[in-house]
């Protein structure tokens, strides 16, 4: 006979005349016969909970190999979500949640979204921004558009100024201010540095309407 798995409670601390922390611990065998069963998660005493044979120090800690966590969902009509809700000032909580990441099944195929959603209020928040199946980060619209032949990897649109204006403030106590940075180079490559010729354009602003 051989361990397969086992619950261990032990105690968690420092005991009292009227307290008594504990934690429970869950083994499994990996299939050495013969091995110990290895601690695979636990519930300490104050709620956390970690996976992997760690000590947790939040309400949920995982450590492994991969490092991995994975949410699937059973169908491509479907979205694989985390949701993220905290209570108001007033300690209410809202109907559904406060903010959302998702993994959204986009046209065919493999192509999927990555989209993540925000709200000020007590209802189901909006969608803030997506990286989509193409790669490209779409702010203010689930929909990528082309400005004649061009598709830019970053787009901001939206309704009104306040929506459409991208800001870039710099706070130093010196001379320097904010900068915008366009370069090129020759390199056919990533993380190239051939130098460019007589002639080259290194960047324009174009302006479209």
């Amino acid at each position: 006979w051989r361990h397969t798995a086992y619950i261990i409670s032990d105690v968690d601390g420092t005991p009292g005349n009227s307290s008594m922390p504990g934690r429970i611990e869950f083994h499994t065998n990996s299939g050495s016969f013969a091995g110990a069963p290895t601690e695979r998660m636990r519930i300490d005493s104050s709620g956390r909970v970690g996976i992997g044979g760690i000590q947790p120090s939040d309400a949920l800690h995982v450590q492994s190999s991969a490092g991995n966590l994975r949410i699937d969902t059973s169908t491509n009509a479907g979205s694989a979500s985390l949701l993220f809700d905290v209570p108001a000032s007033n300690g209410l909580r809202a109907s559904g949640h406060r903010a959302k990441i998702s993994c959204v099944h986009q046209g065919s195929g493999w192509d999927s979204s990555l989209i993540f959603y925000a709200g000020n209020t007590s209802t189901t928040p909006s969608e803030a921004f997506r990286i989509d199946a193409g790669q490209r980060l779409l702010v203010g619209t689930p929909n990528e558009r082309n400005i004649q032949t061009h598709n830019a990897k970053f787009q901001v649109e939206g309704l009104g100024y306040n929506n459409s204006t991208i800001q870039v403030i710099g706070n130093s106590n010196d001379v320097n201010g904010a900068y915008l940075f366009i370069g090129k180079s020759r390199g056919t490559s990533l993380n190239s540095n051939t130098v460019v010729q007589n002639g080259d354009d290194i960047g324009e602003i174009r302006f479209y309407g």
